[in-house]
């Protein structure tokens, strides 16, 4: 399975980069993400540094667990200008890890510090 591409596109540096709802689902059947670990990480391409982790109760919000509803929860980019790379990873009670979204966002140099 290839994940689905969500690119954020271009965002002012010192911005709050808005709230994002996703709908999990697999062959167009929505998730069950009872009890599902889910994880995020924001990195830099060229050295893959770490940058920004989000996690459930800490940036990421299930809003509706049994119909794979989730939410990326606003946040400011505090980011040096640059783009970046993300992916998130659910984790099943099983064990069992599945990368279901990835993406872009890039950090435009802003003017007003």
């Amino acid at each position: 399975m290839i994940p689905e591409t969500y690119n954020y596109g271009n965002w002012y540096r010192g911005d709050t980069l808005d709230a994002a709802q996703f709908n999990i689902k697999e062959n167009t059947v929505p998730l069950d993400l009872t009890g599902v670990t889910i994880k995020c990480q924001f990195r830099i391409p060229f050295n893959g540094k770490t940058i920004k982790e989000i996690n459930i109760g800490s940036g990421i919000t299930v809003s509706n667990p049994s119909s794979g509803a989730i939410i990326f929860d606003a946040f400011t980019l505090n980011w040096d200008a640059g783009l970046y790379l993300y992916d998130v990873e659910f984790t099943y009670p099983s064990g069992t890890i599945k990368t279901y979204i990835k993406g872009t966002i890039n950090v435009i140099s802003d003017k007003t510090i």
